[in-house]
C-alpha cells in the first residue's frame, strides 16, 4: 500500500514538472543580468529602427529582412540567455520577448559584452554592423539558403581582414 502512494505521488509530480513550459523554467534560471539587459535591448528597439535601413550587410541585408531570430547572449562565466526578435521588410525589429525563437531563420550569437554595447550605443545599428565585422556578433543562417549566406559573409570579413 506504500509503494502504490509513493508511485502516485511521483507520477503527479511528474505530470505537475513536465506540464511547466521549458522557457519558464529556464528563465528562473537565467543569471541576475538577464533581466536588465533585455530591459536596455527593449529601450534599444525604437533608436535601431529608425535607422535599421542604413544597416547594410554585404550579401547578407535579406537576412535581418522578415527574419525571425535567436539571439543567444553569453556572459564570461558561461552563462547563457535567449532572446527572440522578428523584423520587418525594412529590418525593423517587430517584436522583442525573453527565450528562443521556435521557428528561427538566423541565430545571432554574442557576448553579453558586445550586446551590452549595441544596446547602449547612439546608433545600434553601426554599433551592430562593427561587431559582425570584427567577428563579435556572429550571425548563423538556419536553413541552407541563410545558412550559405552566413558562410560567405564570414569568408569575406576573414578574406578581409587578410588583405586589409
Amino acid at each position: 500500500m506504500h509503494t502504490s502512494r509513493v508511485l502516485t505521488m511521483l507520477l503527479a509530480l511528474f505530470v505537475v514538472t513536465s506540464a511547466v513550459p521549458g522557457t519558464v523554467v529556464a528563465q528562473s534560471d537565467d543569471p541576475a543580468w538577464a533581466d536588465e539587459l533585455f530591459a536596455q535591448m527593449q529601450t534599444m528597439v525604437e533608436p535601431y529602427n529608425e535607422r535599421a535601413g542604413s544597416l547594410d550587410l554585404p550579401i547578407g541585408n535579406s537576412l535581418l529582412e522578415n527574419a525571425r531570430i535567436t539571439a543567444e547572449i553569453s556572459d564570461d562565466a558561461g552563462n547563457t540567455v535567449y532572446y527572440r526578435m522578428e523584423t520587418n521588410g525594412q529590418k525593423e525589429i517587430t517584436s522583442l520577448q525573453r527565450g528562443e525563437h521556435p521557428d528561427p531563420t538566423l541565430k545571432i550569437v554574442t557576448t553579453l559584452s558586445a550586446m551590452e554595447d549595441i544596446a547602449n550605443a547612439q546608433d545600434p545599428v553601426n554599433e551592430l554592423a562593427t561587431k559582425i565585422e570584427t567577428g563579435e556578433v556572429q550571425l548563423k543562417g538556419v536553413g541552407i539558403t541563410n545558412a550559405v549566406t552566413t558562410t560567405i559573409i564570414d569568408v569575406l570579413r576573414f578574406a578581409s581582414g587578410l588583405f586589409g
